[in-house]
C-alpha cells in the first residue's frame, strides 16, 4: 500500500510538472529603458549556460550602428553557424563571450551561436537606438518553472529523480 501510494504522488508531481522538463524555450523579457520586449530563447547548451544569470542587468554598447553587446569575462558553450541574414531582434552569441542583440536588417558572412529572437519588434530599433544601453534580461512570469528546471539539470541538484 506504501508503494502504491508513493507511486501515486510521484506520478501526480511528474505530471503536474512535465512542462518544466519538456520545454523547448525560454519566454524571456528584455527592458530597455522603461519598454519591455517578449523574446523567446531556444534550448541548447549556450541559452541554458546564459539563463543561469537571470536576472542580468547589463549595459550593452553599441557596434556597426546595427547591434548592441556585451562581452562576458567567462565563455559560453558555442555551436556557431555561417547566418547569412541577420533580422531586427535576433539574439546570438558571438565567439563564446560575446551577448549580441541586432536592431537592423542586413547580410553578414559572420559566425554565430543562435540564442533567440525578440517576439515583436514594434520600436525595438528605436528603443535601442545608436548609443549605449543599459538592459535588463529576465524571465517571463510564466516561465518561473523553466528555471527550476535549469537549476536542477545544470547544478543536479539531489533529490530530484
Amino acid at each position: 500500500m506504501i508503494l502504491l501510494k508513493t507511486f501515486f504522488i510521484f506520478t501526480i508531481f511528474f505530471i503536474s510538472n512535465v512542462e518544466v522538463f519538456s520545454a523547448n524555450n525560454f519566454s524571456i523579457n528584455i527592458q530597455v529603458g522603461n519598454k519591455i520586449f517578449k523574446g523567446t530563447l531556444v534550448n541548447n547548451p549556450s541559452t541554458r549556460a546564459l539563463i543561469k544569470k537571470f536576472p542580468l542587468k547589463i549595459v550593452m554598447s553599441d557596434l556597426y550602428n546595427n547591434e548592441k553587446y556585451y562581452h562576458f569575462s567567462e565563455t559560453f558553450p558555442t555551436n556557431q553557424e555561417q547566418v547569412e541574414n541577420i533580422k531586427i531582434g535576433d539574439i546570438f552569441l558571438y565567439r563564446s563571450n560575446y551577448l549580441v542583440i541586432f536592431y537592423d536588417n542586413f547580410k553578414t558572412s559572420y559566425s554565430y551561436t543562435k540564442l533567440g529572437q525578440v517576439n515583436d519588434i514594434s520600436g525595438f530599433k528605436e528603443a535601442l537606438g545608436k548609443r549605449t544601453i543599459e538592459t535588463i534580461w529576465s524571465f517571463d512570469a510564466p516561465t518561473t518553472k523553466i528555471r527550476d528546471f535549469t537549476e536542477v539539470i545544470v547544478n543536479k541538484k539531489p533529490g530530484i529523480f
